[in-house]
Parts: structure tokens; sequence; C-alpha cells
């Protein structure tokens, strides 16, 4: 028991350490799920008589970068060796497709508990909270892979790291008394019978331990599950290099990093502004008078709809004298939102401009989006890397031979067929209308330059260039040869049962559909003297296909 009392604390003094870092996330959440701003004096007392008011930039920017982190392509990439030799294409393709259906999986089952798939709770966590984490316990159960990947809010989650990696990690929720019972069983006190109560459950290197309300153990006994590692992912995004005290409130920053301030700044600015509108039916004004300062207050307010209101001569009621105030409030509100704008995202971003941009200045005005992004998919794929390596290493430590993938479409997977030692690599591409303009003006520009395989890469940034280069190859083949369209042509006709039309296109390259369909062609003729190198022989000479018997029979005995 006082192992227990040991660890609980160890789990409540790394809960105070990190107090600054989850008082930082609490802000942000307020800030995205904009909570209501009120106008406070300095005290922090809410100010009377004001008409508060809370923009939406917090979310429209949050909901926005979220969008495009989760709508990013990914690619899996595999390289190495395998007993002393370079892995295959085929060797590497089937590593790739294992995760692709391991990941498929997981997601049908997150969808079943009624979680978001596994890259959009990332994508969420990496923007605002600035890490991630997920438990992960691949296992079989009657001849069925278990894919049970957990991902986890990083706010309710206390870890500790070591010199080999994650030391513990202490998930933490709260859950109603059935929850508890559905999960762990009938606890050995007694729970309460409303409202929720605090869950720990603390991993390490060889058991699991649950507690409820900082006390009440829910198991018993420790459960051993002897893996020798802590069975979860954690990772943080961007860096951060000084070691101050108190740095782990800076570590694993949010998109908010740059506006945290600014966006709170311009809901003050905003609730003055319409305080000041609302006030100005009703604003501030001088009553000239002979007696100067000392004159007496008219006792009838000058305000109202067809109001006569009598006052002396040369004298009366003027308004307060505030252009100034005005000009400052323009040039204050334009510095805040180019501000904003630096970091954050801008009119281009939100599709809000309303003149024509150059390729270069797009790029530029969306760069601060590359920068904030770059970081983020950097921590996506370092989380990707972890967890795939534990996938692999628990699938193969099971023995556990499978079928994987999504329901109806599934693949029988074997350990012997993961094993080599090989990198895996994630290519994200980040698409959007604005960004794919600009890299195709810079890439028609860089055609002097560059080759198309540096083009695809370095500037339109390809997930997989080489076969964009096939399938352009192709294509050209095709624009180039007019035969090898037609050929394509009547291939697609035959499937279709359009065999009219296909034998209309056999013809006229003097084949009949038998010879197309076993892909029987004739030797080329001499290519026609013509200027343009874009004019193609003949494919049969034209020789008529009845002439031909050899191509017949050959096409008659393939089929």
């Amino acid at each position: 028991m006082a192992e227990r009392d040991n660890d609980l604390q160890m789990i409540r003094d790394r809960e105070g350490l990190l107090g600054k870092l989850f008082l930082r996330m609490d802000n942000d959440r307020r800030l995205y799920l904009l909570e209501e701003y009120r106008l406070v004096d300095e005290q922090g007392r809410p100010l009377g008589n004001v008409s508060n008011e809370t923009m939406n930039d917090p979310r429209a920017f949050a909901t926005r970068f979220i969008a495009d982190l989760g709508a990013a392509g990914m690619q899996i990439e595999i390289e190495g060796t395998r007993n002393g030799e370079k892995m295959t294409d085929v060797e590497t393709s089937y590593i790739e497709n294992f995760l692709r259906d391991m990941f498929t999986a997981i997601d049908e089952r997150l969808a079943n508990r009624d979680i978001p798939d596994l890259h959009s709770y990332w994508a969420d966590q990496i923007s605002l909270r600035g890490r991630l984490a997920a438990r992960c316990l691949i296992r079989q159960n009657n001849g069925e892979v278990i894919p049970d990947v957990l991902p986890w809010d990083t706010r309710h989650l206390l870890y500790d790291v070591g010199t080999d990696g994650l030391e513990w990690v202490a998930p933490k929720t709260f859950r109603t008394a059935q929850q508890i019972r559905t999960e762990y069983g009938e606890p050995k006190k007694r729970l309460p019978k409303t409202g929720s109560v605090e869950v720990v459950d603390l991993w390490t290197k060889t058991d699991e331990k649950v507690w409820v309300n900082s006390g009440r153990v829910v198991k018993s006994d420790y459960v051993a599950h002897d893996l020798g590692y802590v069975p979860w992912v954690v990772q943080t995004q961007g860096t951060h290099t000084m070691l101050d005290i108190g740095y782990e409130e800076f570590r694993g920053e949010s998109i908010y990093e740059a506006t945290r301030k600014l966006f709170t700044s311009k809901n003050e600015f905003a609730s003055i502004l319409k305080t000041l509108t609302m006030g100005s039916f009703f604003g501030a004004l001088q009553y000239e008078s002979e007696a100067g300062t000392g004159a007496q207050r008219p006792q009838r307010p000058p305000y109202g709809l067809r109001t006569t209101v009598p006052v002396e001569k040369g004298a009366g009621f003027k308004p307060m004298p505030i252009n100034d105030i005005h000009n400052a409030a323009r040039m204050y509100f334009s510095m805040l939102e180019s501000a904003i704008q630096r970091g954050s995202f801008t009119a281009v971003d939100y599709g809000n401009l309303q003149f024509p941009l150059s390729a270069r200045a797009i790029s530029r005005l969306t760069q601060a989006h590359d920068d904030m992004g770059l970081s983020r998919f950097q921590g996506l794929s370092l989380g990707y890397l972890k967890l795939c390596r534990m996938i692999i290493l628990q699938y193969r430590a099971g023995n556990i031979r499978a079928k994987v993938g999504e329901q109806g479409a599934q693949t029988l997977y074997e350990p012997e067929r993961l094993a080599g030692d090989y990198s895996i690599k994630f290519r994200f591409t980040s698409t959007s209308p604005e960004k794919l303009i600009a890299k195709m003006a810079m890439s028609e520009s860089a055609k002097d330059f560059y080759s198309n395989d540096t083009i695809g890469r370095d500037f339109l940034n390809q997930e997989n260039p080489t076969e964009e280069r096939k399938k352009k190859a192709i294509e050209d083949a095709m624009q180039e040869h007019p035969e090898l369209r037609w050929i394509d042509q009547a291939l697609i006709l035959i499937e279709k049962g359009r065999l009219a039309e296909a034998k209309i296109i056999a013809n006229k390259l003097g084949l009949t559909l038998r010879q197309l369909r076993a892909g029987v062609m004739g030797p080329p003729s001499a290519p026609k003297q013509t200027p343009s190198r874009r004019q193609a022989a003949p494919l049969t000479a034209g020789e008529p296909a009845g002439e031909r018997p050899e191509l017949q029979a050959e096409a008659e005995a393939e089929a």
C-alpha cells in the first residue's frame, strides 16, 4: 500500500510541476471555444454598463488550420535491408500496406467508441495542445487482431521520461460509477451514486495500476503486462532549447503561441468600440453658458425623438471633441489586425482577398501558414513513427497472423514478412488552391533551369514524383502516337460490351477484336517522311488482319 501511495504522490508532484502548462492549455481552450469575453478593471472585476463582444477569430483560425492539417495527404515510405540485402519494392510495399490497413482498422475501432479517427484526433491535439499521445496494445483474440490504439487528450495526461524514453504515463479522467464498473469491475469500496469521480491509470514498464478518488484502488493487485516498455506514444511539437525554471510551460506550444494575447486585445477593443457605439446615442455633451464652469446643468437631458430643448442665446449643447480618439482607434486597429495576420492566417488563406496577386506575393503571404504547419507536420511524423514501430513490435512479438484492414477488404499479414532493418518515413503534403496556383506558376518559370523530376519534388511537392513521371510518359506517348490512344479506347469499348464501336477502331488499326484482346500487334512500318516529329507510323503497315494468318492463329492460340 505504501508503494501505491508513493506512486500516487509521484503523479501529484508531476501535476504540480506542470501547473503553468495546464493553465496555458486552459486559456487556449477558452479562446477556441469562444467563451464570453468580459471587460474587467485592474482588480479583475467585471465592469458594469459596458457592451462586451467576443470575436470569432480564434475559432476560425483554428478550424481552418486543423482542417488543413487533417486533410494533408500522408505517404508512408519504407527503405532498408533484409538478410544483408536491399529490400525489394514488393517487400517494402508489404510493410507499407500493413501499416495502412492497421490504421484503417484502428479508425474503425475508434469509430465504434464514438471517437474521431486517429489522424483527425492527433491533428486537433498537435494544434491546440501542442503535443499528441496514444496508448498502443496490439493483440490477438480468437484469431482476430485487436487494434487497440487509444488517442488521449494531453491536457489530462501526466508522464515522465528517462534516458531510454518514457518511464511512466498516467492518463487522468473523470467518469461515472457505471463507467468505472463497466471497464474495471466492481471496486472494493463503494462509489458515489451521482456525479463523476477522478480515475488515475498509471502505466509503467512492467505493470498497470488504477486509482479512484485518490486512494480507492479499483484493482486490488497490479496488472502486469511484462512488455518491458511503457505502451504509450507521446510526442511534443516544435523545439525549445531554453532550460530556465518553468520552461515546461513553453514546450509544445499551440497554434496560438503568437496571437494568444492579440486575440484577447481584439476582444477588448471590440468591446470598447461596441460600448462607444451604444453610447453614441447618448454621447457626452458640452453645455455652453455665460456662467462658465459654475453654470447649473439643465434638469432635462437633450435626448429624445422630436425633442426641442431651449438654451441660452449664443450658448447651447455641443459634442465633445473626440476626433483624435477616432483616428487613434483606427490606427490601433490596423496595427492589431496586421499583427494577428502575421501570427495566424492572412486574407489569402481565408480566400477573402478581393484582388488578384502574383505567385510570388501569394507565396510570401502564406509563409506564416507554412512555418506553423512545418513543426506540426514534424510532430505528427515523429508520433506516427513511434506508433508504427510499436505496432510492428507488438505484432511480431505476439506472433500474430491475422487479417487486417477495412471490414470486407482485409488482408492476411504474417509477422515474418515484417522483419528487417528498415526506416519508416512519413511525407505529408498540404494542398490548397492558393498554394497550388503559386507552385504551378513558379514551376512553369523553372522549366528552363531544372529537370521535371526536380520540379515535381521540390516545387510541386508531389507525393510520388517517380510515379507521376511514369504517368506523364504514358500520357505523352498517347498524345504523340494516336494509335496507342485508339487501342486504349477500343479496349475500353470492349470492356463495356460495345463491340460494334470497338470493331470500327480495330479495323482502322488493321486488327481484329481477338488480336486486341490478346495484345497481338503487327510490326510497325517505316516512319513517314514528315517534318513533324510527333507523327507516328501505322502499327500494321496497312495490311488487313485477314491477310496475316500467322497473327490470327497466334491470337487464337493465346485466347
